[in-house]
């Protein structure tokens, strides 16, 4: 298993024997993963208040447009965000979840 921390979330994942990690954030929050064959996985947790998650992400989509993305699929909502793309031979796939979406809210 390989995991990611931001605050009290945890993202954890299987990975295979053979994927190494790459790279960490010094607080912990973000993850690179490759594979042998050189493929990449980024996994990060960031601070987006509630009501900016949707507008955030359209920016972010925006954003990577204007780098030569072509994303193929997108679906933002308030709560969660999935969008994907190719640019060149990469192919580029977002997930985002607002805490409020997997956890209850304190009490």
């Amino acid at each position: 298993m390989a995991g990611v921390r931001h605050r009290k979330v945890w993202v954890c994942f299987r990975r295979a024997a053979r994927v190494r990690t790459v790279d960490r954030s010094k607080d912990g929050d973000g993850a690179a993963f490759q594979s042998p064959d050189g493929a990449l996985l980024a996994v990060w947790g960031t601070d987006v208040a509630e009501s900016d998650f949707l507008p955030q992400v359209k920016k972010q989509i925006s954003q990577d447009e204007k780098e030569g993305w072509k994303f193929i699929y997108r679906r933002p909502t308030r709560e969660w965000a999935s969008y994907s793309g190719i640019k060149d031979d990469q192919i580029r796939y977002v997930r985002g979840i607002t805490v409020a979406a997997i956890a209850p809210p304190c009490s």
